[in-house]
């Protein structure tokens, strides 16, 4: 066990920096992968929150366009937006504002 000689005010800060540092290298990574135009079956599934089966279902039904590149199965971005927006459920002041 290493014992070092900090005040609470100097871990604090330590501390703090780290966190800062973590979170800022998660969010360049969240950034870069919101900014690809292609995403892989295993990027969609996480973006989306779908199983591999139902993203394979959904491509095999033309639900959502693909690229077939070698073995890889790519996605556009923009399709797989486009798809989640056409399956959008409205609110319910959304429906009672078109009333």
């Amino acid at each position: 066990m290493m014992i070092w000689n900090v005040s609470k005010d100097e871990l604090r800060d330590l501390i703090a920096s780290v966190v800062r540092e973590e979170l800022n290298a998660r969010m360049d990574d969240r950034l870069g992968k919101e900014d690809k135009e292609y995403l892989s079956v295993d990027e969609t599934c996480d973006r989306c929150h779908f199983s591999k089966s139902a993203l394979y279902k959904l491509t095999a039904s033309r639900a959502i366009p693909s690229i077939k590149a070698g073995k890889r199965l790519l996605l556009r971005t923009s399709d797989v937006d486009d798809y989640l927006a056409r399956h959008r459920r409205r609110s319910i002041d959304e429906i009672r504002a078109e009333l």
